[in-house]
């Protein structure tokens, strides 16, 4: 995890996903160079019938209350290089996380900080 807000719990850290588990791998299975993807998790007859819940183990790890999460992927050639993941638990929050200049705003960000965030990937990948 390269940053993350105060109010992210311990526990959280903790979480191993699969490789297609929950918003993170769904994301990360539609690869493309930038790929920004909002998924209202909050209503679960209404998840793509791709997505994957999370297991169990990571279920008990991850905040219960979340409600929506807006995950940008970054990739380079066939590798994920970044993810950055906006989530809530307030239902407001909703048309904040669907504004394109929200997601203009995480692409931008992503592609200004692209060396930093290739450098901390390869250093924890040992690559």
């Amino acid at each position: 995890m390269v940053c993350r807000t105060d109010n992210i719990k311990e526990k959280e850290l903790d979480a191993l996903f699969a490789f297609n588990e929950g918003v993170l791998g769904y994301t990360f299975m539609r690869a493309k160079k930038y790929h920004v993807e909002f998924l209202d998790v909050s209503v679960k007859q209404n998840l793509p019938s791709t997505y994957v819940p999370l297991n169990q183990d990571n279920k008990n790890l991850i905040e219960q209350n979340i409600k929506a999460v807006t995950v940008l992927s970054f990739y380079q050639g066939n590798s994920i290089t970044g993810l950055l993941a906006i989530d809530t638990t307030n239902d407001a929050d909703f048309q904040a996380l669907q504004n394109i200049d929200l997601h203009s705003d995480a692409v931008n960000w992503m592609r200004s900080r692209k060396q930093d965030i290739e450098l901390l990937w390869r250093m924890k990948n040992n690559v």
